[in-house]
């Protein structure tokens, strides 16, 4: 009889323990800018160079956000789940910044030059959707929200981080210029994330087709 309360503390340890070490983990690409900005690497261009941070930080934590499910599913540990709101939040907040970088400091809240800029460079297209396709994702992410919308419903909505994820790294590569190395490396790991939970869902569905002829409703 003691040994279920033990075994909930000590479930509830870890996932604190993971939240907390998320949180630190969202936190430092914040101290790592503020650190580069102190140090002059970004007087060549500091809107510009601020900018292009904030964008890279977002999509890594979009990567980290993404890889919990399948870290979930081949570990079985379920803890790291707890660390997946948080780096989604922090990816939402990070592309925030980096969109509020691009209009006010960038362009000054200068909107004819901005939607013009829009429909001159289908990249900044492109990120804009993204971060559209995160709002509900953001506005959705506490534990409330399950039970309003109730979890079938608010798994379908979170399907949208995929077409989601998928804008935010065409953005990035658009936007890399030349050297698209560090983009072609996010797609690869973007691909693989996607395929563990192709398989994942084939492996689910398998039992749902048809394993002969005869068991088929279409067949006469």
């Amino acid at each position: 009889m003691e040994r279920l309360p033990r075994d909930i503390s000590t479930v509830a340890a870890r996932v604190r323990l993971v939240k907390r070490t998320a949180t630190i983990v969202c936190i430092i690409p914040t101290l790592m800018i503020a650190s580069q900005w102190l140090d002059g690497e970004f007087l060549w261009n500091p809107s510009r160079a601020l900018m292009d941070s904030l964008g890279r930080w977002a999509l890594r934590l979009f990567l980290a956000a993404m890889a919990m499910g399948p870290l979930h599913r081949l570990t079985g540990w379920a803890p790291i789940l707890a660390a997946r709101r948080r780096f989604g939040v922090a990816t939402f907040l990070y592309a925030l910044a980096h969109a509020f970088t691009y209009i006010g400091l960038e362009w000054r809240f200068e909107w004819s030059i901005l939607l013009e800029d829009m429909i001159k460079r289908g990249a900044i297209t492109v990120g804009a959707i993204a971060l559209v396709l995160m709002v509900p994702l953001a506005a959705t992410s506490r534990a409330a929200a399950i039970s309003a919308l109730g979890a079938p419903a608010w798994r379908r909505l979170h399907w949208l981080a995929y077409p989601a994820f998928a804008h935010a790294i065409y953005h990035y590569g658009l936007m890399a210029g030349r050297d698209k190395r560090e983009a072609f490396v996010y797609t690869g790991i973007a691909l693989g994330l996607v395929l563990v939970r192709v398989a994942e869902w084939l492996s689910k569905n398998r039992r749902r087709w048809p394993t002969s002829p005869t068991s088929s409703p279409v067949l006469p």
